[in-house]
């Protein structure tokens, strides 16, 4: 009882500061300040993990919309953005673990991982933002194991449901982003200081939407339209829900080129033709035929047209031209190198500290493991994120139902950005992290329940993870 009491003042006063937090950023108006801490505080009472965990996922979708709402401009480190964490944090608290699968492996290289972080981050001194760098990339480590060890729910099937939905909208005010450019975007453009996202007027920005950058933005986008690939495609819902599914596709891709991260349209279509290659699916197979002649069209005709032909920050030339050396993107890729044969001489890195608020990061989440915690936390990073690529490769041949595949591919896309950029420190990181969860969960069923087979799995998926063992017993 006493235990049970304890833990309902911490969660309660948890909730309370989580409103608070939300009032000051919103507002200075007192009034809205109480309002927000009530709010807190009655939806402690009310709200279960799977409801704290949508709450998350949405308010992540719309965070940088909303703290730019707020400001006027830009505000590095304010109270909103420690919300998304602390309803992820809220939801460990109250979810009642649930039966565990076999991940001992990932759990022990996480734990290895998170501990010498710590560690690194004590040693090479913490400030208030290299501490929330800190905390962010922890909780990012726990999300992607956590639905699998039984810490977090599974809300894939709401996502299911919700994401099509929710591309739609986000892909509408990006695309009106580009072509209006509201005054509260364009304010945060000047004050962020950031060239690679263009000049703040219409059709010369990358769009970056609700997000704070193209990169975040367009990782939404594609979870997006992959969730509404499949579901228009699924049968167990009505017309009129796969007509809204498939009406949103076009509308999500055209926002999705508009960010200019190529990255986005590498992953989903990799997403789809491993499954399709896998599952010897012809449906799929021409499915992503048809997609990719329609991005090889857009890319040569729409994509100038959208951008106008005065415009030097987005055309399409940014998609159909390879620049070599000269392009800034390979360039970048290519320091890493350097970046990274610096950073393993130092046994546990730099850490998280930068100048002012800013924190390091380099566009590899992989390779800032090793800037900011050395070559051992690099070696654990590496193998965790080679296991988890295999298994979500393989399992993509394996699930059965089409909501279990888009939980696949979405995950699979979550992979791929990790190679392109450092989402671990960012809000949208928590997002990716558990959708990379989510799929290392439903391919952890489908190992150890043979239910799980699809009938046009290949012979060889079916024979890899084909669990004998339960057979015979």
């Amino acid at each position: 009882m006493l235990s049970r009491l304890s833990g309902a003042l911490l969660l309660g006063s948890t909730w309370m500061c989580a409103g608070v937090a939300v009032g000051y950023a919103i507002t200075s108006v007192p009034v809205l300040l109480v309002l927000g801490a009530f709010v807190a505080i009655v939806m402690f009472g009310v709200t279960g993990s799977r409801t704290l965990v949508c709450m998350a996922v949405v308010l992540v979708s719309a965070l940088g919309l909303l703290r730019r709402l707020s400001s006027g401009g830009r505000v590095d480190y304010d109270p909103l953005l420690l919300v998304p964490l602390a309803l992820f944090a809220l939801a460990f608290l109250k979810h009642r673990r649930t039966a565990t699968l076999d991940s001992r492996l990932i759990v022990f290289g996480m734990t290895g991982l998170g501990s010498i972080l710590v560690v690194a981050s004590l040693i090479n001194g913490l400030s208030a933002s290299s501490g929330y760098a800190l905390g962010m990339t922890l909780m990012c480590l726990t999300l992607m194991i956590a639905p699998t060890v039984g810490w977090l729910p599974d809300i894939w099937a709401i996502l299911y449901r919700l994401l099509p939905a929710l591309g739609l909208v986000l892909a509408t005010y990006g695309i009106v982003q580009f072509f209006i450019l509201p005054r509260w975007d364009a304010s945060w453009m000047i004050a962020s200081g950031l060239e690679s996202i263009g000049q703040p007027f219409p059709m010369y920005v990358r769009v970056f939407g609700t997000a704070e950058a193209p990169g975040a933005f367009s990782f939404l986008l594609s979870v997006c339209v992959i969730v509404a690939g499949y579901r228009a495609m699924d049968t167990s819902f009505g017309l009129s829900s796969r007509l809204l599914c498939l009406t949103s596709i076009p509308v999500i891709s055209v926002a999705l080129f508009l960010t200019g991260v190529r990255t986005a349209i590498v992953a989903v279509l990799l997403a789809v033709a491993i499954t399709a290659a896998a599952r010897r699916s012809p449906k799929l197979i021409l499915g992503c035929a048809i997609a990719t002649v329609a991005v090889v069209l857009f890319l040569s005709f729409g994509v100038g047209q959208l951008s106008g032909t005065e415009s030097q920050t987005f055309s399409a030339r940014r998609y159909t031209e390879f620049g070599g050396l000269e392009d800034s993107s390979v360039r970048a890729r290519l320091a890493l190198v350097e970046v990274l044969e610096a950073s393993l001489t130092s046994p546990l890195g730099s850490g998280f500290g930068g100048s002012g608020n800013s924190v390091k990061s380099v566009d590899n989440a992989i390779v800032n493991m090793a800037v900011v915690a050395g070559p051992l936390a690099f070696l654990l990073f590496l193998t965790v994120y080679l296991v988890l690529l295999v298994r979500i490769v393989r399992g993509m041949g394996l699930v059965r139902t089409l909501e279990d595949q888009a939980a696949m591919s979405a995950a699979f896309v979550g992979l791929v950005y990790l190679q392109s950029g450092n989402l671990t420190i960012s809000t949208t990181g928590l997002l990716l992290s558990y959708i990379v969860g989510i799929g290392f969960l439903r391919q952890s069923k489908c190992v150890t329940n043979e239910d799980c087979y699809g009938e046009s799995a290949s012979p060889y998926l079916r024979g890899q993870y084909r669990p004998e063992r339960l057979n015979s017993s």
